[in-house]
């Protein structure tokens, strides 16, 4: 298939565009960072005037000046835009986290991981002051059981493709997931890991995601004496 001149002009000019430097790319973040922040501030006052059916996205975005379709640049629901939830995601600082865990058991491990993506999928510095918000808005506990299980799988898909070039390159080590290394995921390895996220998630349930324990060392060996207690349990039977 022959391109047009023009076409063909584009297309070079797109490859030849040099990347963005890192003070741009940083640059960008804040900002989008900002428009973040403004969407999540005017949602949330909206629906502290108005309740939840008493404000839309329309009437969202045209407050903090923005399109609908940015809006969902930003947010799946008004609901998300009022809760401050962001989408769970594996980042380079959750990885940097995990070195500290690297000794530790695959579900203490596990635990850790979760609970990071859980912590930081939340605009709140602390679980507590998350709570107040489902306090404030009991009808999004539906909601937020559902991004609990977003959480999850986000982890699960991580967990089942490891990209294990760049974890050896990384110098990381230690218990990680129930699969050797190297090889793609079969079908048991990856109930073996779907448990395993369940087990940790039922371990931040049960302590209530550490939402009033302030010191991390605490929530160490809260997590760790937990896993103990599942352990024995599953023992026992």
């Amino acid at each position: 298939m022959q391109l047009c001149k023009k076409c063909r002009n584009a297309i070079i000019a797109v490859m030849q565009k040099p990347e963005p430097s890192r003070a741009e790319t940083s640059l960008r973040e804040r900002r989008r960072e900002r428009t973040w922040v403004n969407i999540h501030e005017t949602a949330l006052r909206l629906a502290r005037q108005h309740g939840m059916r008493g404000s839309t996205v329309e009437d969202i975005a045209a407050e903090a000046g923005i399109s609908p379709r940015t809006f969902f640049n930003y947010f799946g629901t008004k609901e998300d835009a009022v809760l401050g939830l962001r989408a769970p995601a594996i980042t380079d600082d959750l990885l940097a986290s995990d070195r500290a865990h690297e000794n530790d058991n695959l579900i203490v491990r596990i635990t850790h991981l979760l609970l990071y993506i859980v912590r930081h999928s939340f605009n709140f510095a602390n679980h507590a002051k998350f709570r107040e918000r489902i306090d404030e808005f009991p009808e999004f506990r539906h909601r937020l059981k559902v991004h609990h299980i977003s959480c999850e799988q986000v982890l699960i898909d991580y967990l089942n493709t490891v990209d294990w070039d760049a974890f050896n390159a990384a110098g990381r080590r230690g218990s990680l997931i129930t699969r050797p290394e190297n090889m793609p995921p079969t079908e048991t390895a990856e109930e073996r890991t779907r448990a395993t996220v369940q087990l940790a998630s039922a371990v931040l349930r049960q302590l209530h995601f550490a939402k009033d324990i302030a010191d991390e060392d605490e929530v160490e060996r809260r997590i760790h004496n937990t896993v103990k207690t599942f352990q024995a349990l599953l023992k026992e039977n």
